[in-house]
Parts: structure tokens; C-alpha cells; sequence
């Protein structure tokens, strides 16, 4: 089902402002509220009190429902800028921030078993702190890598067990394995988080297995 989705763009005058010799990085907003510690700030100055009423509203149509906010990569999708979101059944796309055009769709296996059923997901997309992919959650219970350039999976998917799931959205366990510190606080700050709504019994994520041997 077609949904929309509402974007305030910058007029074409204030994008030009910024220097092509700006660090793409420091004009990025790679996580739901910015960072982990959720700031909801960034310190990108490019919009400005005297050009934000050049802020003009720009409707595009998407391939399904955004039930969390999307993630902004410049300069970062083949060199354009890109929003970057998942929607309600798993679907992650990246758009042209310049002209709303799709540049890549991400569809998970699953979708067709989930798609209208009670099994939604509502975490926003995360950048890999390289900028090279993205990790996207769906219902399945999995955090998928996609390659930021074209949106292809990468090794590194991360399975996300669920455990004693019910039709309550209030009674289960989600267990992940083998998930490096880094991605660890991305998992906790989207599925802890009160405003999500989600609420599961209970989280346990376990690093990757220790190879290394004790001394004798």
C-alpha cells in the first residue's frame, strides 16, 4: 500500500551554501535523535534563522508506512544526499534528498510472510560509524548490513531471536548473538526506548565468542 511522506527541503540557494570542501560527515544524521545519546541536535549550521523561511515542503510517494523518523547521509549515496528510512514491514529505501527520487529499495525476504500482519518494526535505520552501510531492523527479528551505495546486503546480519512471543506485543524475549559493542548500543537505544512502544520482557545481546586461549 502507497503512503506518503513528508520531507522540508532546502531551496536550491541554501544547499548551495555549503562549501564543497565541508566535511559530508558533519552535515550527516546518522541515528534516530543524532547520536546514542539521543541530543536531537546537530551541529550543522546550515540552516540558519535567515534562511529557514526558504524551507519549502516537498511530498513524495513511498512504497509503504514510516512509522519512525529516517536518517540523513550526505553526500553519501553515490554522492547525493539521501534520507534514509525503513518502513512498518521492513522495506529500507534511501531518497534523493534533492529530488525525492527512490536510489535504492531494500525488500527483506520476509516481507510477503509478514506485510499486514500484527508484526511491524518502528526503528529508524542506523550508519555505520565507516559510512559505508546501514543497519536496518524487520519484523523477521533480523538487523540487516546494506551496503550504503546500492543497498545490498552485506555479511554481518544480525539474528535476532524472538522468544515466547505471543499476540502481545508486551510478552517476549529478544535475544541477539554474536553483536560487536558498537552495534550492541544501537540495539538497545532503539528497542529500550519508551517512545517506541515496544516493550519486550526481555533483551539479552551476547558479544561474539572470545577465540583467544587462556594461558597455560
Amino acid at each position: 500500500m502507497i503512503r506518503l511522506l513528508l520531507v522540508a527541503a532546502l531551496a536550491a540557494a541554501i544547499v548551495g551554501t555549503a562549501s564543497s570542501a565541508d566535511d559530508p560527515v558533519s552535515h550527516d544524521w546518522p541515528l534516530y535523535g543524532y547520536d546514542t545519546a539521543r541530543h536531537n541536535a546537530s551541529p550543522d549550521a546550515a540552516i540558519t534563522a535567515a534562511n529557514v523561511s526558504q524551507l519549502r515542503r516537498r511530498r513524495v510517494r513511498i512504497d509503504g508506512t514510516v512509522d519512525s523518523s529516517p536518517i540523513y547521509v550526505a553526500k553519501g549515496v553515490r554522492g547525493r544526499d539521501a534520507f534514509l528510512f525503513t518502513t512498518t514491514y521492513g522495506k529500507t529505501e534511501a531518497l534523493d534528498a534533492g529530488t525525492g527520487r527512490v536510489l535504492w529499495r531494500f525488500t527483506p525476504p520476509t516481507y510477503e510472510q509478514l506485510a499486514g500482519s500484527v508484526q511491524i518494526t518502528n526503528a529508524s535505520p542506523a550508519l555505520s560509524s565507516d559510512r559505508t552501510a546501514v543497519y536496518a531492523a524487520s519484523p523477521d527479528g533480523r538487523i540487516r548490513k546494506l551496503r550504503l551505495s546500492d543497498g545490498k546486503e552485506l555479511p554481518g546480519t544480525l539474528y535476532g531471536k524472538v522468544l515466547d512471543r505471543s499476540q502481545s506485543s508486551e510478552n517476549f524475549c529478544i535475544r541477539f548473538t554474536s553483536v560487536s559493542p558498537e552495534i550492541a548500543t544501537v540495539i538497545r537505544a532503539k528497542i529500550e526506548a519508551p517512545e517506541t512502544g515496544i516493550n519486550p520482557s526481555g533483551l539479552e545481546i551476547a558479544a561474539p565468542a572470545s577465540t583467544s586461549k587462556k594461558p597455560a
